[in-house]
This record gives C-alpha cells, structure tokens and sequence, in this order.
C-alpha cells in the first residue's frame, strides 16, 4: 500500500463512489436514493460520499420520521477502509 499511495491516494473520488455505491447495495437493500446521489466529498484523509435517501425500506417505514435523510460513508484513502456510516 506504500507504494500504491506514493504518487497519489490509493481510493480517488471515483472509485470511493464506486465503493460506496457497493455498501449501500449490499448493506442496505430496499433504500431508494435520489438521482443526485452520491455526492463525494473531500475530507482530509477520507472521502464522505453520501447518498439522499428517497424511500426508507417498508420495514423502516415506522421510523423514517426519526431518521435522517442520508447516509455519509466514511472511506479512508489510503486502503480504502469504511470508518464510518452515519
């Protein structure tokens, strides 16, 4: 990983929507996001890439009131580790 981050961060803005795109698939079935989604964002060492939600699943349905509008992962450049999903 030395190396692969030695000219440039090993996760660019591309591939950490990629990335983030896959957890959302594979970690939240049955979210609905907007069009627009995600938005990437740079954040120091990490990328926030966050996704508005359109529909919560019907098993979140009860709750949505209480939740927030979107999910923001956390995704390190540097080996592409998810610290956070908030």
């Amino acid at each position: 990983m030395v190396v692969q981050n030695a000219i440039a961060p090993f996760v660019t803005a591309e591939f950490a929507k990629r990335l983030g795109t896959l957890v959302m698939q594979q970690k939240y079935p049955g979210f609905t996001f907007t069009s627009e989604s995600p938005t990437v964002l740079e954040k120091g060492d990490t990328w926030w890439v966050t996704f508005v939600v359109k529909e919560w699943p019907r098993n979140m349905e009860k709750l949505s009131p209480g939740l927030s509008d979107h999910l923001t992962l956390w995704i390190r450049k540097r080996d592409a580790a998810i610290l956070a999903i908030r």
